[in-house]
């Protein structure tokens, strides 16, 4: 998988990807006649600006978070043949650089920013990829208390870094401070979106409306055009002080984002265990986050990126230093980090 597949956008590679469908698609209407035939909708064209090539652009930024840019780039391919080798180099990816202990494959990270360990999470891994290439609606984290679902806001940070059209906005209901109720959770979307204020929470005319009215309000004044997908991220929906309305809330944001009424917008939720709409099943991905083994502490130290191969007995002693079971997943982590230090500190240093 190349950048023009996944999420990231490529800059350089993408403009000059550009040009190439500038020359082969060069009026309006073969522009739409390549939309059609790559079985998407008109819809999708954005507003025609006065140049070709910032049009073009905008399309090309639209085909790439649909998933569709190799394709049209094969079209092209298809009625200028002599282009082959120059799109072939332009959608070939280069080696990344990963960093100390860390694969190229940054779905694959060990060591998150400040060095921080992600242990395991395999079938996060995977299906978060899913979710952000797959461009599904919505991405639903469980799990039981300090068992890690604070991890999958950072990774997903982490996989969108210079991902210049993706925006990630973190929204914090963790707290008790933050509110408990329908109308602090969607004070704090919108401040969180820049969007105008509503009445305060705490005002009566506000704590009586209804969580669907709330949500009717933010899809009302949900209007960006900067061209960039938003994922929201909305954190900490497992406290056990949260009002009936919240949950109301969510599943009611659920079904305004797979209903396209918040446009090119994906929601990750962590700790939601309300009721969804059976009809929804197949836009929904969930992962139910787990405790830590030894065995997979142990796989992490096999693979990470040190320039050597970890035997037995180091494995075995390292292992034993993470103590897994003593504490819970942040404690784990610490520990964790501390041997992952030493390993990676150069040979003949003081510790």
């Amino acid at each position: 998988m190349t950048w023009a597949d996944g999420t990231r956008w490529d800059r350089e590679r993408g403009r000059a990807l550009v040009e190439l469908l500038v020359g082969g698609y060069p009026s309006g209407q073969h522009m739409r006649n390549l939309v059609e035939s790559l079985g998407l909708s008109l819809a999708i064209m954005p507003a025609a600006p006065a140049e070709l090539g910032i049009w073009w652009y905008d399309l090309a930024r639209t085909l790439h978070d649909r998933g569709k840019l190799r394709q049209a780039a094969e079209a092209l391919v298809e009625i200028r043949p002599r282009l082959s080798g120059r799109v072939e180099e332009l959608l070939r990816d280069d080696p990344t650089v990963a960093g100390p202990g860390n694969p190229d494959d940054p779905y694959l990270v060990h060591l998150l920013p400040g060095r921080r360990p992600l242990i395991d999470r395999s079938e996060l891994r995977t299906s978060l990829r899913d979710f952000l290439h797959g461009n599904l609606p919505v991405f639903v984290v469980r799990g039981d208390s300090r068992t890690g679902k604070s991890y999958s806001l950072q990774l997903i940070l982490h996989v969108t870094t210079g991902a210049g059209h993706l925006a990630v906005v973190h929204i914090d209901f963790s707290q008790p401070i933050g509110g408990d109720g329908a109308a602090d959770l969607v004070a704090k979307i919108r401040r969180r979106l820049g969007l105008p204020r509503m009445a305060g929470p705490d005002d009566p005319t506000t704590r009586i409306r209804s969580a669907g009215e709330l949500v009717d309000d933010l899809v009302g004044d949900y209007r960006f055009t900067d061209g960039r997908r938003r994922i929201l991220v909305i954190d900490g929906l497992n406290r056990s002080d949260l009002q009936a309305d919240t949950h109301a809330t969510v599943a009611a944001l659920m079904s305004e984002v797979i209903n396209h009424q918040l446009p090119d917008t994906q929601l990750v939720l962590t700790g939601f265990d309300g009721d969804v709409n059976p009809a929804y099943g197949d836009l929904i991905m969930s992962e139910n986050v787990v405790s830590i083994t030894a065995e997979q502490v142990r796989l992490y130290f096999r693979d990470l990126a040190i320039g050597r191969v970890l035997g037995q007995r180091e494995l075995d002693d390292l292992v034993a230093e993470a103590a897994v079971g003593q504490g819970d997943i942040e404690d784990v982590a610490q520990r964790v980090r501390r041997s992952v230090l030493k390993l990676l500190q150069p040979a003949g240093d003081a510790p």
